[in-house]
This record gives C-alpha cells, structure tokens and sequence, in this order.
C-alpha cells in the first residue's frame, strides 16, 4: 500500500511537468568586433573563435557589409556572412560555408568550402590573421553584445545599437 501511495505521489508530482508545453529557446546574444571601413564594415564574433593544432590553425565566423554593393550574376551583393577557417602558420584563409545577402537580406549565393587562399596584407582577412594569429589589437574596433541583426543594423550605420554598444 505504502508502495502504490508513494507511486501515485511521485506521478502526480511529474505528470505537471510532463505536460508543460515545449517551450521554444530563445537565441543567445554574442560578442561581436565591430569595425567600420571606408566601403562598409567588418565584424567578427568573438565568441564563434576555435583554436586547435596547438594555437596554429583558427576557426570562426566574420560578417561584411558593402556600403555600395557588388553585382554578381546581375544580382547586388550587400552582405556576405562566412564561417572561416585561418592557419597561421601557412598565412592562408579558407571559407567553410557561408551565404551572401542582398539589401533585402534575402541569401543569393551559398558559399561552400574552397581551397586555402594566401591572406594578402590590408584586407578583411589580413585583419582577422592579425587579431587572432598575432594577437594584435584592434584599436578602432567597438564591442558589441546582441544578435545578429543587431550587429547587422549596426554595421550599417542604423540606429538602433544594441544597448551594450561600447
């Protein structure tokens, strides 16, 4: 008897939490470098960054905006989001996948993993070899905590910055 109580006690204690409804997870905010450059605007998320190979090779993800977008296929690209992989040793950069984006934020083109590239001096990826290859400091950069549109909106110049804007 004291079996079949302690049982139904236990079941009725679990059924309430049974049959709360799925709730959805909401997305987490990540911290983003922000810098703005003549013809648009680089951010990288800080937290996206994987080191492996001992410190040698390094993996993360890096959004561009072009202020004036480029045609591809007769199609403007404004935005181009990829997920990178760079190895220091070598001075090369690779694409793993990504998308590119109209204005509309609508994907154009996917992008797919290509072959390892050398990372020429004063390009997006010289300063992403600098910052986490060399452990240099990007002493123009801002820090921002939000998702991705918000870094989106605030890349081009919008005015809805994230609140931890710095």
């Amino acid at each position: 008897m004291r079996k079949a109580l302690l049982g139904t006690a236990f079941g009725l204690l679990a059924g309430p939490a049974l049959a709360q409804p799925p709730t959805t997870p909401q997305p987490t905010a990540n911290d983003w470098v922000v810098i703005r450059m003549a013809d648009g605007a680089l951010a990288w998320n800080l937290n996206a960054g994987r080191w492996s190979q001992d410190n040698m090779i390094v993996e993360g993800e890096r959004l561009d905006h072009y202020a004036t977008p480029y045609e591809v296929d007769g199609k403007k690209i404004a935005w181009a989001r990829e997920f990178w992989k760079i190895s220091c040793a070598a001075n090369t950069y690779q694409t793993k996948s990504g998308e590119e984006l109209g204005t509309g934020l609508g994907t154009i083109f996917e992008l797919s993993a290509g072959q390892p590239r050398p990372i020429k001096d004063n390009t997006p990826e010289y300063l992403l070899k600098r910052v986490y290859c060399d452990n240099a400091t990007a002493s123009d950069g801002q820090h921002v905590t939000g998702m991705l549109l918000d870094v989106m909106d605030m890349m081009a110049g919008g005015n809805a910055l994230p609140k931890s804007a710095q």
